[in-house]
């Protein structure tokens, strides 16, 4: 069973003039990452069980995946299909990375790889069911991928 656990309105008190188009704006305190990181130190803080962060697209950053990783958790997210990656621990440490877009799987295929810029840290991908979407499924390495329906286990 998954339930929401937490969540935060963004608020943006600060009014600001854009400089191009002179509109009037108005900003957050806080970006969206930072709040989804303090709502995840939250949960850990506050003891609640769980092993995984599932977030969409927006979230797929690197410091958002080395956060997760610290608290001890694992993390599902989607790529957009622009994202580099390298299929190989020896194309990672000779920099050779290829957009997600120019893979060439099956449905449903899963590869491991690591995603340019982070780290170390050893993934999962899966493509949607039809590589004509704009996303696919990205997952710590923590242990066997699983496809049981559409969503990966790691």
């Amino acid at each position: 069973m998954s339930i929401p656990v937490a969540f935060e309105v963004v608020k943006k008190p600060h009014p600001f003039r854009d400089i191009k188009t002179r509109k009037a704006k108005r900003a957050a305190e806080f970006t969206k990452n930072e709040l989804m990181r303090s709502m995840i130190a939250t949960c850990v803080a506050n003891a609640i069980k769980f092993r995984y962060v599932l977030t969409d697209s927006w979230f797929a950053a690197k410091e958002n995946f080395e956060f997760i990783l610290k608290k001890g958790k694992h993390f599902i997210s989607a790529l957009k299909d622009n994202r580099l990656v390298a299929l190989t621990e020896k194309d990672k440490n000779e920099g050779r990375y290829v957009r997600i877009s120019q893979l060439e799987l099956a449905d449903q295929q899963a590869v491991r790889g690591w995603m340019k810029g982070s780290g170390n840290c050893s993934c999962v991908a899966l493509p949607p069911a039809s590589m004509q979407s704009s996303t696919m499924k990205f997952c710590s390495s923590g242990g066997s991928l699983q496809t049981k329906t559409a969503a990966p286990v790691c």
